[in-house]
Protein backbone atom coordinates (compact mmCIF):
# COMPACT_ATOMS: atom_id res chain seq x y z
CA UNK A 1 0.00 0.00 0.00
CA UNK A 2 1.46 3.29 -1.08
CA UNK A 3 1.83 6.42 1.23
CA UNK A 4 -0.96 8.26 -0.42
CA UNK A 5 -3.12 5.70 1.03
CA UNK A 6 -1.35 5.20 4.43
CA UNK A 7 -1.73 8.81 4.58
CA UNK A 8 -5.04 10.55 2.95
CA UNK A 9 -7.00 7.19 2.95
CA UNK A 10 -10.00 8.13 5.33
CA UNK A 11 -12.44 5.07 4.90
CA UNK A 12 -14.78 2.89 1.93
CA UNK A 13 -18.20 4.24 1.85
CA UNK A 14 -21.12 2.88 -0.11
CA UNK A 15 -22.41 6.28 -1.99
CA UNK A 16 -25.45 7.12 -4.43
CA UNK A 17 -24.47 8.00 -7.72
CA UNK A 18 -26.33 11.14 -7.35
CA UNK A 19 -23.75 12.28 -4.47
CA UNK A 20 -20.91 11.81 -6.76
CA UNK A 21 -19.71 15.66 -7.56
CA UNK A 22 -17.50 15.96 -11.16
CA UNK A 23 -17.62 19.49 -10.94
CA UNK A 24 -13.67 20.82 -10.66
CA UNK A 25 -15.41 24.32 -8.81
CA UNK A 26 -16.20 21.86 -5.84
CA UNK A 27 -13.00 20.44 -5.24
CA UNK A 28 -11.36 20.67 -1.67
CA UNK A 29 -10.18 24.28 -0.90
CA UNK A 30 -6.39 23.47 -1.13
CA UNK A 31 -6.65 22.29 -4.76
CA UNK A 32 -7.37 25.29 -5.92
CA UNK A 33 -4.24 27.26 -7.20
CA UNK A 34 -2.98 29.39 -9.11
CA UNK A 35 -3.00 28.80 -12.87
CA UNK A 36 0.78 28.30 -12.99
CA UNK A 37 1.30 25.40 -10.79
CA UNK A 38 -2.40 23.80 -10.31
CA UNK A 39 -3.80 20.72 -11.25
CA UNK A 40 -7.28 21.59 -10.94
CA UNK A 41 -7.89 25.13 -11.59
CA UNK A 42 -10.76 28.40 -11.20
CA UNK A 43 -12.91 26.88 -14.47
CA UNK A 44 -16.28 25.65 -15.29
CA UNK A 45 -16.69 22.01 -16.34
CA UNK A 46 -15.57 21.88 -19.44
CA UNK A 47 -16.88 19.38 -21.73
CA UNK A 48 -13.97 18.25 -23.12
CA UNK A 49 -13.45 15.63 -20.30
CA UNK A 50 -16.22 13.96 -21.29
CA UNK A 51 -15.63 11.59 -24.14
CA UNK A 52 -17.88 9.44 -25.39
CA UNK A 53 -15.39 6.63 -26.79
CA UNK A 54 -14.43 6.12 -23.41
CA UNK A 55 -17.61 5.81 -22.05
CA UNK A 56 -18.44 3.25 -24.75
CA UNK A 57 -15.43 1.23 -24.41
CA UNK A 58 -15.89 0.82 -20.20
CA UNK A 59 -19.93 -0.29 -21.23
CA UNK A 60 -18.34 -2.87 -23.50
CA UNK A 61 -16.12 -4.48 -20.74
CA UNK A 62 -18.25 -3.62 -18.21
CA UNK A 63 -21.12 -5.31 -20.27
CA UNK A 64 -18.68 -8.60 -19.99
CA UNK A 65 -17.49 -8.47 -16.66
CA UNK A 66 -18.97 -5.84 -13.91
CA UNK A 67 -17.72 -6.20 -10.60
CA UNK A 68 -18.72 -3.03 -8.11
CA UNK A 69 -16.40 -4.51 -5.43
CA UNK A 70 -13.43 -4.88 -7.59
CA UNK A 71 -10.98 -2.05 -6.23
CA UNK A 72 -10.25 -0.91 -9.95
CA UNK A 73 -13.91 -0.33 -10.25
CA UNK A 74 -13.85 1.96 -6.75
CA UNK A 75 -14.19 6.08 -7.13
CA UNK A 76 -11.88 7.62 -5.54
CA UNK A 77 -12.93 11.00 -4.01
CA UNK A 78 -11.00 13.69 -1.96
CA UNK A 79 -12.98 15.50 0.34
CA UNK A 80 -12.20 18.32 2.95
CA UNK A 81 -12.25 17.97 7.20
CA UNK A 82 -15.36 20.09 6.67
CA UNK A 83 -17.10 17.57 4.34
CA UNK A 84 -15.54 14.59 6.73
CA UNK A 85 -17.43 15.94 9.77
CA UNK A 86 -20.36 16.18 7.78
CA UNK A 87 -20.45 12.53 6.65
CA UNK A 88 -19.38 11.66 10.58
CA UNK A 89 -22.35 13.41 11.78
CA UNK A 90 -24.82 11.75 9.00
CA UNK A 91 -23.24 8.41 10.05
CA UNK A 92 -23.72 9.13 13.55
CA UNK A 93 -19.84 7.41 13.91
CA UNK A 94 -16.44 8.73 14.55
CA UNK A 95 -13.50 8.98 12.39
CA UNK A 96 -11.62 6.16 13.93
CA UNK A 97 -14.60 3.63 13.18
CA UNK A 98 -14.48 5.13 9.74
CA UNK A 99 -10.87 3.99 9.23
CA UNK A 100 -12.13 -0.15 10.47
CA UNK A 101 -14.05 0.61 7.01
CA UNK A 102 -10.66 -0.17 5.29
CA UNK A 103 -11.18 -4.17 6.64
CA UNK A 104 -14.54 -4.47 6.25
CA UNK A 105 -17.17 -6.13 3.91
CA UNK A 106 -19.88 -4.31 5.28
CA UNK A 107 -19.43 -0.52 4.34
CA UNK A 108 -22.27 2.02 5.63
CA UNK A 109 -24.12 4.08 2.87
CA UNK A 110 -23.92 8.18 2.91
CA UNK A 111 -27.14 9.72 1.76
CA UNK A 112 -26.60 12.97 2.22
CA UNK A 113 -23.38 14.46 1.78
CA UNK A 114 -21.82 15.14 -1.44
CA UNK A 115 -18.55 14.13 -2.12
CA UNK A 116 -16.30 15.69 -4.98
CA UNK A 117 -14.42 13.38 -7.36
CA UNK A 118 -11.75 13.89 -9.39
CA UNK A 119 -12.07 10.82 -11.71
CA UNK A 120 -14.68 8.45 -12.55
CA UNK A 121 -17.20 10.05 -14.25
CA UNK A 122 -16.95 7.99 -17.16
CA UNK A 123 -17.02 4.64 -15.05
CA UNK A 124 -20.38 6.30 -13.64
CA UNK A 125 -22.05 7.26 -17.20
CA UNK A 126 -20.97 3.67 -18.12
CA UNK A 127 -23.11 1.83 -16.03
CA UNK A 128 -26.40 3.12 -15.44
CA UNK A 129 -27.92 0.72 -13.78
CA UNK A 130 -25.36 0.88 -10.91
CA UNK A 131 -26.91 3.37 -7.98
CA UNK A 132 -24.17 3.29 -5.87
CA UNK A 133 -20.67 3.07 -5.70
CA UNK A 134 -18.14 2.56 -3.85
CA UNK A 135 -15.76 5.44 -2.96
CA UNK A 136 -12.26 5.50 -1.52
CA UNK A 137 -12.64 8.47 0.90
CA UNK A 138 -9.28 10.66 0.91
CA UNK A 139 -9.51 13.23 3.13
CA UNK A 140 -6.42 15.06 3.16
CA UNK A 141 -5.52 17.82 6.93
CA UNK A 142 -6.16 21.25 5.72
CA UNK A 143 -2.96 22.23 6.12
CA UNK A 144 -1.33 19.40 3.49
CA UNK A 145 0.85 21.74 0.70
CA UNK A 146 -0.95 21.56 -2.27
CA UNK A 147 2.08 21.29 -4.59
CA UNK A 148 2.22 17.44 -2.27
CA UNK A 149 -1.36 16.34 -3.37
CA UNK A 150 -1.24 17.51 -6.95
CA UNK A 151 2.31 15.72 -7.28
CA UNK A 152 1.02 12.81 -5.65
CA UNK A 153 -1.92 12.63 -8.06
CA UNK A 154 0.57 13.01 -11.08
CA UNK A 155 1.81 9.92 -10.27
CA UNK A 156 -1.30 7.97 -9.83
CA UNK A 157 -2.32 9.56 -12.86
CA UNK A 158 0.42 7.51 -14.79
CA UNK A 159 -0.59 4.34 -12.59
CA UNK A 160 -4.16 4.58 -13.96
CA UNK A 161 -2.92 5.20 -17.26
CA UNK A 162 -1.68 1.77 -17.92
CA UNK A 163 -4.38 -0.14 -15.83
CA UNK A 164 -6.86 1.48 -18.76
CA UNK A 165 -4.82 0.48 -21.93
CA UNK A 166 -7.36 2.03 -24.02
CA UNK A 167 -6.61 5.40 -25.90
CA UNK A 168 -10.05 7.07 -24.94
CA UNK A 169 -10.27 5.70 -21.63
CA UNK A 170 -6.97 7.94 -21.00
CA UNK A 171 -8.94 11.28 -21.85
CA UNK A 172 -10.52 11.52 -18.11
CA UNK A 173 -6.64 11.68 -16.68
CA UNK A 174 -4.83 13.72 -19.44
CA UNK A 175 -7.09 16.02 -18.62
CA UNK A 176 -5.74 16.82 -15.31
CA UNK A 177 -2.69 17.81 -16.29
CA UNK A 178 -0.86 20.85 -17.46
CA UNK A 179 -0.93 21.20 -21.06
CA UNK A 180 3.06 20.40 -21.20
CA UNK A 181 3.12 17.43 -19.47
CA UNK A 182 0.15 16.09 -20.85
CA UNK A 183 2.39 16.52 -24.59
CA UNK A 184 4.82 14.40 -22.28
CA UNK A 185 3.02 12.18 -20.94
CA UNK A 186 1.50 11.54 -24.56
CA UNK A 187 5.24 11.81 -25.97
CA UNK A 188 6.35 8.77 -23.77
CA UNK A 189 3.30 6.60 -24.58
CA UNK A 190 4.30 6.99 -28.33
CA UNK A 191 8.23 5.53 -27.54
CA UNK A 192 6.86 1.97 -26.98
CA UNK A 193 10.42 0.78 -26.12
CA UNK A 194 11.06 3.47 -23.28
CA UNK A 195 7.43 3.39 -21.86
CA UNK A 196 7.94 -0.40 -21.60
CA UNK A 197 10.60 0.26 -19.48
CA UNK A 198 8.81 2.66 -17.15
CA UNK A 199 5.75 0.04 -16.86
CA UNK A 200 8.21 -3.01 -15.82
CA UNK A 201 7.97 -0.75 -12.48
CA UNK A 202 4.60 0.27 -12.16
CA UNK A 203 4.40 -3.15 -9.73
CA UNK A 204 6.63 -0.89 -7.21
CA UNK A 205 5.02 1.68 -6.45
CA UNK A 206 6.95 3.18 -3.77
CA UNK A 207 9.40 3.88 -6.75
CA UNK A 208 7.18 6.58 -8.04
CA UNK A 209 7.75 9.50 -5.31
CA UNK A 210 10.17 10.03 -7.41
CA UNK A 211 9.12 10.36 -11.03
CA UNK A 212 9.01 13.59 -12.64
CA UNK A 213 7.18 14.08 -15.55
CA UNK A 214 8.59 17.13 -16.32
CA UNK A 215 11.28 16.13 -16.89
CA UNK A 216 10.85 13.54 -19.04
CA UNK A 217 10.93 15.23 -22.31
CA UNK A 218 13.94 16.45 -21.78
CA UNK A 219 15.81 13.15 -20.90
CA UNK A 220 14.63 11.76 -24.38
CA UNK A 221 15.13 15.10 -26.25
CA UNK A 222 19.16 12.96 -25.74
CA UNK A 223 18.21 10.58 -28.07
CA UNK A 224 19.48 8.32 -25.84
CA UNK A 225 17.25 5.67 -25.22
CA UNK A 226 18.83 2.87 -24.99
CA UNK A 227 20.64 4.35 -21.90
CA UNK A 228 17.66 5.17 -20.41
CA UNK A 229 16.32 1.81 -21.13
CA UNK A 230 19.03 0.37 -19.41
CA UNK A 231 18.76 2.25 -16.37
CA UNK A 232 15.13 1.63 -15.76
CA UNK A 233 16.28 -1.62 -16.23
CA UNK A 234 18.94 -2.04 -13.71
CA UNK A 235 15.96 -0.48 -11.30
CA UNK A 236 13.81 -2.82 -12.15
CA UNK A 237 16.26 -5.66 -11.68
CA UNK A 238 17.22 -4.46 -8.09
CA UNK A 239 14.45 -3.99 -6.58
CA UNK A 240 12.66 -7.60 -7.72
CA UNK A 241 16.17 -9.19 -6.12
CA UNK A 242 15.51 -6.93 -3.29
CA UNK A 243 11.45 -8.20 -2.96
CA UNK A 244 12.73 -12.32 -3.85
CA UNK A 245 11.00 -11.78 -7.48
CA UNK A 246 7.92 -11.95 -4.73
CA UNK A 247 4.90 -9.53 -6.73
CA UNK A 248 3.18 -9.35 -3.48
CA UNK A 249 5.98 -7.79 -1.85
CA UNK A 250 6.58 -5.51 -4.73
CA UNK A 251 3.37 -4.42 -4.37
CA UNK A 252 3.89 -3.42 -0.83
CA UNK A 253 7.03 -1.42 -1.14
CA UNK A 254 6.38 2.24 0.57
CA UNK A 255 7.42 5.58 -0.60
CA UNK A 256 8.78 5.85 3.03
CA UNK A 257 11.36 2.71 2.52
CA UNK A 258 12.32 3.63 -1.05
CA UNK A 259 13.32 6.81 0.24
CA UNK A 260 15.50 5.27 3.36
CA UNK A 261 17.35 3.11 1.14
CA UNK A 262 17.88 4.85 -2.27
CA UNK A 263 21.57 5.29 -2.46
CA UNK A 264 22.65 3.03 -0.22
CA UNK A 265 25.22 0.39 -0.64
CA UNK A 266 24.73 -1.89 1.93
CA UNK A 267 27.40 -4.78 0.36
CA UNK A 268 30.01 -2.63 -0.15
CA UNK A 269 29.44 0.23 2.98
CA UNK A 270 29.30 -0.97 6.64
CA UNK A 271 27.91 2.40 7.70
CA UNK A 272 24.75 1.60 5.33
CA UNK A 273 24.68 -2.10 6.45
CA UNK A 274 24.34 -0.62 9.86
CA UNK A 275 21.98 1.50 9.14
CA UNK A 276 19.85 -1.04 7.44
CA UNK A 277 19.78 -2.92 10.13
CA UNK A 278 18.80 -0.49 12.70
CA UNK A 279 15.47 0.60 10.11
CA UNK A 280 14.65 -2.85 10.03
CA UNK A 281 14.68 -4.08 13.49
CA UNK A 282 12.44 -0.96 14.32
CA UNK A 283 9.89 -1.58 11.82
CA UNK A 284 10.59 1.48 9.45
CA UNK A 285 11.80 -0.20 6.45
CA UNK A 286 8.82 -2.09 4.59
CA UNK A 287 6.31 -1.94 7.07
CA UNK A 288 3.78 -3.21 5.41
CA UNK A 289 5.51 -6.34 5.33
CA UNK A 290 3.73 -7.89 8.72
CA UNK A 291 4.95 -11.77 8.04
CA UNK A 292 8.09 -12.43 10.11
CA UNK A 293 9.63 -15.09 8.04
CA UNK A 294 9.22 -12.20 4.93
CA UNK A 295 10.89 -9.54 6.26
CA UNK A 296 13.90 -11.67 7.12
CA UNK A 297 14.24 -13.12 4.13
CA UNK A 298 13.65 -9.21 2.60
CA UNK A 299 16.26 -8.09 4.99
CA UNK A 300 18.76 -10.55 3.91
CA UNK A 301 18.45 -10.04 0.05
CA UNK A 302 18.73 -5.88 0.56
CA UNK A 303 22.14 -6.50 2.96
CA UNK A 304 23.31 -8.49 -0.12
CA UNK A 305 22.86 -5.97 -2.89
CA UNK A 306 26.74 -5.05 -4.38
CA UNK A 307 25.92 -1.79 -5.59
CA UNK A 308 24.24 1.79 -4.87
CA UNK A 309 20.63 0.79 -4.75
CA UNK A 310 18.86 3.02 -7.94
CA UNK A 311 15.18 4.58 -7.98
CA UNK A 312 13.37 6.53 -9.89
CA UNK A 313 14.47 9.75 -8.18
CA UNK A 314 18.56 8.73 -8.80
CA UNK A 315 17.60 8.11 -12.41
CA UNK A 316 16.69 11.28 -12.92
CA UNK A 317 19.16 12.93 -10.76
CA UNK A 318 22.11 10.74 -12.91
CA UNK A 319 20.24 12.39 -16.02
CA UNK A 320 21.37 15.39 -15.05
CA UNK A 321 25.47 14.36 -14.71
CA UNK A 322 24.57 12.12 -18.27
CA UNK A 323 22.67 15.25 -19.87
CA UNK A 324 26.10 17.09 -19.89
CA UNK A 325 28.14 14.35 -21.26
CA UNK A 326 25.49 14.08 -24.51
CA UNK A 327 25.97 17.46 -25.05
CA UNK A 328 29.78 18.14 -24.41
CA UNK A 329 30.66 14.79 -26.70
CA UNK A 330 27.69 16.18 -29.61
CA UNK A 331 29.27 19.70 -29.27
CA UNK A 332 33.32 18.29 -29.96
CA UNK A 333 32.40 14.84 -31.97
CA UNK A 334 29.10 14.92 -33.69
CA UNK A 335 28.05 18.63 -33.99
CA UNK A 336 25.33 18.87 -36.69
CA UNK A 337 23.94 15.71 -35.51
CA UNK A 338 21.46 16.36 -32.45
CA UNK A 339 18.54 14.39 -33.56
CA UNK A 340 20.21 11.29 -34.35
CA UNK A 341 20.65 8.36 -32.03
CA UNK A 342 23.28 9.05 -29.67
CA UNK A 343 25.55 5.61 -29.70
CA UNK A 344 24.51 4.96 -33.02
CA UNK A 345 26.50 8.59 -33.98
CA UNK A 346 29.17 7.59 -32.87
CA UNK A 347 29.44 3.93 -34.12
CA UNK A 348 29.49 5.56 -37.38
CA UNK A 349 32.30 7.47 -37.09
CA UNK A 350 34.08 4.99 -34.57
CA UNK A 351 37.12 2.79 -36.30
CA UNK A 352 39.42 0.52 -34.23
CA UNK A 353 42.65 1.83 -33.78
CA UNK A 354 45.63 -0.04 -35.05
CA UNK A 355 47.61 0.55 -31.51
CA UNK A 356 44.90 1.03 -28.86
CA UNK A 357 45.60 3.08 -26.15
CA UNK A 358 44.25 2.99 -22.23
CA UNK A 359 44.45 5.77 -20.10
CA UNK A 360 45.91 4.95 -16.71
CA UNK A 361 45.62 8.37 -15.38
CA UNK A 362 45.17 11.66 -16.68
CA UNK A 363 47.42 12.08 -19.16
CA UNK A 364 49.04 8.93 -18.66
CA UNK A 365 48.39 6.32 -21.55
CA UNK A 366 49.86 2.66 -22.01
CA UNK A 367 49.26 0.48 -24.73
CA UNK A 368 46.45 -1.89 -24.76
CA UNK A 369 47.14 -5.83 -24.38
CA UNK A 370 44.04 -6.61 -26.07
CA UNK A 371 41.90 -4.93 -29.02
CA UNK A 372 39.50 -1.86 -28.62
CA UNK A 373 36.04 -2.91 -28.76
CA UNK A 374 33.37 0.33 -29.66
CA UNK A 375 31.87 -0.49 -26.11
CA UNK A 376 35.20 0.09 -24.08
CA UNK A 377 36.30 3.21 -26.50
CA UNK A 378 32.58 4.39 -25.56
CA UNK A 379 32.70 4.10 -21.92
CA UNK A 380 36.39 5.89 -22.10
CA UNK A 381 34.37 9.01 -23.75
CA UNK A 382 31.94 9.01 -21.44
CA UNK A 383 34.22 8.92 -18.55
CA UNK A 384 36.29 11.36 -19.75
CA UNK A 385 33.73 13.98 -20.58
CA UNK A 386 32.45 13.57 -17.15
CA UNK A 387 36.01 13.95 -15.62
CA UNK A 388 36.79 17.10 -17.98
CA UNK A 389 33.57 18.51 -18.14
CA UNK A 390 34.78 22.29 -16.50
CA UNK A 391 36.47 23.24 -19.56
CA UNK A 392 34.69 21.22 -22.10
CA UNK A 393 31.02 21.78 -21.32
CA UNK A 394 28.45 24.99 -20.66
CA UNK A 395 27.82 24.05 -17.60
CA UNK A 396 30.16 24.97 -15.05
CA UNK A 397 30.45 23.32 -11.45
CA UNK A 398 27.69 24.38 -9.18
CA UNK A 399 29.22 26.29 -5.91
CA UNK A 400 27.50 25.20 -3.04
Amino acid sequence: MSDLKKTFLTALLRVGTNLLDFDEKHCPPQLLLDKSSSLVQHRAPRTSHFNQNAVDWLADRFSFKFQPSDQHNHIAAVISQACLHRILDELRTTRQALLSTLQSSTLPRVRNVRIWCPTGKHRVLAAPQNAEWVVQLHCPPDDTPPEVLIELVRQLIYCNLKYYQSHDIVQEWLGRLSPCKRDTLKLLQANKTLSTAFDGLLKFPGLWEGFQLGNIHKHMALHCDEELVNFLAHIQHSWELIANQDRDVAGLIDFATVRLVQSLAPALCHNDRKAICTMFDSGVLFPDVKDHMARRSIRHSLLRVQMVVPSIRSFHENMKFFSIIVKIIRRHLLPGLHRQPFRQSLHEIWKAPARPLVELREGVLQPSLEGLSFETAYWQLVLAALRNFPSLGGDPPKVD
